[in-house]
């Protein structure tokens, strides 16, 4: 992971934790595609529709990325279920 100095002057390094939450979401969207490949798309919908509503108003850039992933599975649904030409 990314330090920087600490501005205090004290030489301590100071982790860049605030691209953790970033790094995370992008795990847990990964998986959400994984699981929804799997044939849980239903399951993986829930999830993704349930981080957007907790991400939504502190991170709308990471909700936005959970609602194109919801699209996303709900297409594969219904290509699964043959829906969709």
């Amino acid at each position: 992971m990314d330090t920087i100095d600490n501005p205090n002057g004290s030489g301590a390094l100071v982790s860049m934790a605030a691209e953790l939450p970033e790094k995370l979401d992008a795990v847990l969207r990964r998986a959400l595609l994984a699981l929804g490949a799997t044939g849980e798309t239903d399951r993986a919908c829930r999830l993704a529709a349930e981080a957007w509503s907790i991400l939504r108003h502190e991170m709308p850039r990471q909700a936005e990325l959970h609602n194109a992933l919801l699209h996303r599975l709900t297409t594969m649904n219904h290509r699964r279920k043959g829906n969709v030409t």
